[in-house]
């Protein structure tokens, strides 16, 4: 049956929903692409065009050509930069039940410079060909990939390097050159030669640490009533929100908004738009800090499509042309409208999915970086309390004085890491929550376990492991009465039976990995192809 519109408020029709996002799912943000830059979609291999405020998530691959460099901002601050002719892919966006954040980018080839500064339980992984490098502290690291090595030098902090060779810190000023094709040896340096992207890389970083205020440019924050803290942009006095931008399909997510305000990312994908009288529309932000596609209702006709923030009145759509099947709806393709368009449109929940793209099930690439997984596993099973393997007298080669260490080619000096503000948004305290139990059994180290991929691909092998601080002791629990003799008596805080490590179980399909993740947490987890 089909819903015939009046000029009427949507909030009477649509409920105004606590916030349903899912809390695991995490996209970075596009905010720079010079040049011809292109996105590939995860499961179907559909290649976009990179803009700024391109949602890019797991699994997809970033390509920059010649005389071309991109920017991604992750959601924790980290700022991952890309030269001309490099791939890269965005391996793990994960957030832990626990609220840890894990982030693992792989480069095929190329240029690829990081400044991160990971908090808490966070883990920061870079991984190239032979060579995985974890963020100890805020840091910036450049690595480069060519046909023959892969290199990494320190720019500022400290990381931790593993390959097959060895594992070991390395701290600012120092250079390791991996051979893919020799794992068992390494070279380190004690010097980091100019790059010729190095300035270009400090000045970015330096415009993120002034440009962390973006929405203090570009708007004020306001007291409302019942919302707490609003963000209120400077616009024109008909603008009204999801109007300057376009839709673009995501497999497994559906339509999600790519504005076109260069403000336009942290307004639409992580809180709700409200329109409060006498003061106009504002950003309400999601306390939860989880992401959006687009907070919106939807209208459909046979020739167009519409759509308007959540609980605002009909007369606030925005119209697009729209077809069965369309991937991308964008408002600058007005379609011709009738005198009344709420009339013959229809409410519905989502449009429908567009036909799933030729190469869904063909989609294949192969990579020298290998196959990567995390798996969550308990304190005494990491590498922390081992002491470490040497390595072959022949595998490591440092090359430098000690001490005094050579001094480095002239280089720019190093920029400080930029503050991770930009996401910590003001919004109203939560209510105060109960200690937690007594005992609390979670996985609390990470394993990144690389592999060498079939077919020729030149993967690596090890793994290491993350470990957070030991949970504070627990209280002893309190006496109790002993049970009748007929039941067999049991501590009040007993804790588990010990669990097996848990493993990855993996079927190979020629040059790609199939694996499923068991986790201590939630048991099987669900497939991830790749």
């Amino acid at each position: 049956m089909r819903i015939v519109f009046t000029a009427v408020s949507l909030a009477l029709l649509i409920p105004t929903a606590p916030f349903a996002a899912d809390m695991h799912l995490r996209f970075a943000r596009l905010t720079l692409a010079e040049g011809r830059v292109e996105v590939e979609q995860a499961s179907t291999g559909e290649r976009m065009a990179a803009e700024r405020n391109l949602p890019v998530g797991q699994g997809f691959w970033v390509e920059t050509f010649p005389v071309a460099r991109t920017e991604l901002e992750l959601d924790e601050g980290s700022l991952v930069r890309l030269g001309a002719g490099s791939l890269a892919e965005l391996s793990d966006l994960t957030r832990l039940s626990t609220g840890q954040r894990i982030s693992l980018v792989s480069l095929e080839r190329g240029v690829l410079y990081a400044t991160a500064e990971p908090k808490g339980l966070d883990a920061f992984v870079l991984v190239a060909p032979g060579l995985e490098i974890a963020f100890l502290e805020g840091s910036r690291v450049r690595v480069g990939v060519n046909d023959e090595v892969s290199t990494v030098a320190i720019l500022g902090g400290r990381v931790r390097f593993s390959s097959r060779a060895a594992e070991l810190e390395l701290r600012q000023g120092q250079t390791v050159v991996v051979h893919p094709d020799a794992l068992e040896r390494f070279q380190l340096f004690r010097e980091v030669t100019a790059g010729d992207l190095d300035r270009w890389n400090e000045q970015r970083d330096r415009q993120a640490a002034e440009n962390h205020g973006e929405l203090e440019a570009a708007g004020k924050w306001i007291d409302a009533a019942k919302l707490g803290k609003v963000w209120q942009p400077r616009v024109p006095e008909d603008w009204k929100p999801f109007r300057a931008g376009k839709w673009r399909w995501y497999e497994g997510q559906g339509y999600t908004w790519i504005s076109a305000e260069p403000w336009g990312w942290l307004p639409y994908h992580y809180g709700r738009w409200t329109l409060v009288p006498d003061a106009g529309w504002v950003w309400a932000p999601d306390p939860d800090r989880n992401f959006y596609p687009g907070e919106v209702y939807w209208l459909r006709a046979p020739a167009f499509a519409g759509w308007g923030p959540l609980g605002s009145a009909a007369d606030q759509a925005t119209f697009a042309a729209y077809s069965a099947g369309a991937r991308v709806l964008d408002p600058a393709q007005a379609p011709r409208l009738p005198q009344d368009p709420l009339k013959v449109a229809q409410m519905v929940a989502a449009l429908p999915s567009p036909p799933p793209l030729p190469v869904l099930a063909a989609h294949k690439r192969k990579t020298r970086v290998g196959t990567t997984r995390i798996l969550p596993i308990t304190a005494d099973q990491s590498f922390a309390g081992q002491a470490a393997q040497p390595p072959p007298p022949e595998a490591i080669r440092i090359t430098g004085a000690e001490p005094p260490p050579s001094p480095p080619v002239e280089a720019a000096a190093p920029a400080s890491v930029p503050p991770q503000t930009y996401y910590n948004y003001p919004v109203a305290q939560p209510a105060p929550t109960p200690p937690p139990p007594a005992v609390v059994y979670v996985p609390e180290v990470v394993v990144v376990e690389r592999e060498r991929p079939r077919g020729g691909g030149q993967g690596h092998g090890g793994r290491g492991g993350y470990v957070s601080p030991p949970p504070a002791p627990a209280a002893p629990p309190p006496a109790v009465a002993p049970p009748p003799a007929t039941a067999p008596a049991f501590a009040p805080h007993a804790p588990p039976p010990p669990k097996p490590t848990p493993k990855a179980e993996e079927t190979k399909e020629g040059p790609e990995h199939k694996t499923r993740l068991r986790s201590p947490e939630s048991g099987d987890a669900p497939e991830r192809r790749r």
